[in-house]
């Protein structure tokens, strides 16, 4: 198989698992959740870093490896658009992994769970994640298009 067509359906299979584990992770946080609930969404959301990870590697090999070449993406202003959106959802995945993981240190030692003040602290950060992540397929399909 081409190396291209590699690279883009793994990406877009990446695609999807990221949007499945933000979406899982957004239907698990919730307030009355359990320390197994806890425990599941901490892995639910290294699955979304892992695979948000990966996903912007294999967008690297295609942009520098494949597809049109670094030269043509360089000069794309909705390129650089794009790149800054994944930025932005990287950071603002950071603040959601912090809580999980003091939560989950918490609650296996015997701490309470989390309020529900808490919880809805935490849920902007996932909206702000899910809202740019939308709007990325748009970037890229003029990205593609040379706009």
């Amino acid at each position: 198989m081409d190396q291209a067509i590699l690279a883009s359906t793994l990406h877009f299979v990446l695609v999807f698992v990221v949007v499945g584990t933000l979406a899982a992770e957004l239907a698990l946080l919730r307030p009355g959740m359990t320390a197994r609930d806890l425990h599941v969404l901490g892995r639910v959301d290294l699955a979304y870093g892992i695979s948000f990870g990966v996903l912007v590697l294999v967008g690297i090999v295609r942009v520098v490896w494949t597809e049109k070449g670094w030269d043509y993406y360089q000069s794309s202003g909705t390129f650089w658009i794009k790149m800054a959106l994944l930025a932005i959802i990287t950071l603002a995945s950071l603040p959601p992994t912090f809580r999980y993981i003091r939560w989950n240190r918490r609650a296996s030692s015997g701490g309470q769970l989390p309020s529900g003040a808490e919880i809805a602290a935490v849920r902007p950060y996932l909206w702000v994640e899910a809202a740019l992540l939308a709007a990325t397929p748009v970037l890229a399909a003029m990205m593609a298009r040379g706009v």
